[in-house]
């Protein structure tokens, strides 16, 4: 973070001589933060920011700070649950291996927010990142083996996002599906995490 506020030992004729004034003041710090979609840097109200990420924890009662470290208890028994699985002949030595976890690569999960300029107030977008937890080679490695099963059998009734609903219109529109008895209802879901 950095100082909004002018620093007091700057030489400028618009900052007053007298330090002694910058002594008990307060300082208000700035926060960089990138954008959510156009990828500019926004710069905002540390504390505002704060606020509003409080706010944002309180309201959905989603989100606790963990006062201990559990981050090589779940390590220690995603990497006890393969080795069981190996020692079992559950799973081959290659499947193993692109699940076990690396302990110098390890980190828990954790929420930041990114703020959204663009709309009235600056919003903070909740994301989620844990790219690096002990338990995200697993969940990759099941996805790509369970990922064919879902295609074929769930995607066809699926919609994965709004490209995708506008391209199934379509379809239904053509294939004159809709009738008058079928009614669309969009909803705004607010406080969505990002994975």
């Amino acid at each position: 973070m950095f100082s909004c506020k002018p620093d007091p030992t700057t030489s400028s004729s618009t900052i007053p001589h007298d330090r002694k004034q910058y002594a008990g003041a307060s300082t208000n710090y700035c926060r960089c933060s990138k954008t959510d979609k156009s990828g500019m840097f926004h710069i905002g109200d540390a504390n505002n920011y704060e606020q509003k990420a409080e706010a944002y924890r309180e309201k959905t009662k989603e989100y606790i700070e963990l006062e201990n470290d559990p981050l090589y208890v779940v390590f220690d028994k995603a990497v006890n649950l393969l080795n069981d699985l190996r020692s079992k002949k559950h799973i081959f030595a290659w499947q193993f291996g692109k699940m076990i976890p690396k302990r110098e690569d390890a980190q828990l999960a954790y929420l930041y927010f990114v703020p959204k300029p663009h709309k009235e107030g600056t919003p903070l977008r909740p994301i989620v990142s844990s790219m690096h937890m002990p338990t995200t080679a697993i969940s990759k490695f099941l996805d790509r083996l369970i990922r064919p099963l879902f295609d074929e059998h769930i995607r066809p009734t699926a919609i994965i996002d709004d490209a995708d609903l506008i391209r199934r219109l379509q379809t239904y529109t053509e294939n004159s599906y809709f009738t008058a008895q079928i009614y669309i209802q969009c909803y705004n879901k607010k406080d969505l995490s990002i994975v």
